[in-house]
């Protein structure tokens, strides 16, 4: 094996090199394939949250152009993810941000069941 690498060192390197590559570009690829981003702020002990979880998981399940980004604010990592996001963790849970795959702030609400027909309204165009 150590042969192998000495003689296609170069050969390797850019193998690798591309597996890097790909691994880092595939997960952007495949929120650029949804036309809308549903972020939701939840927590596990909110029953409102339960509910909503439950709704929104349907809602993407029944459509695939919608990609669903699930953030627990219990969790140490949520606001970074949201910072990446563009977006502040709001003080209201269950709460949710609809996106569109340019990242533009279509809406955002509490959410609620008159939120739940609103989002079923943008993202059914």
């Amino acid at each position: 094996m150590n042969n192998y690498f000495k003689k296609h060192k170069k050969a390797c390197l850019l193998t690798l090199l591309a597996i890097i590559c790909i691994s880092s570009i595939l997960p952007a690829m495949a929120f650029s394939k949804n036309k809308y981003k549903v972020v939701f702020f939840y927590a596990n002990w909110n029953s409102d949250s339960r509910q909503a979880k439950q709704d929104l998981s349907d809602l993407t399940n029944k459509n695939p152009h919608i990609a669903l980004i699930n953030l627990n604010i219990d969790q140490n990592a949520t606001l970074d993810k949201a910072r990446k996001l563009g977006l502040r963790v709001p003080n209201k849970i269950p709460y949710i941000i609809i996106m569109n795959n340019n990242d533009k702030i279509l809406y955002k609400k509490k959410y609620s069941e008159a939120a739940y027909k609103k989002i079923n309204n943008i993202v059914s165009k």
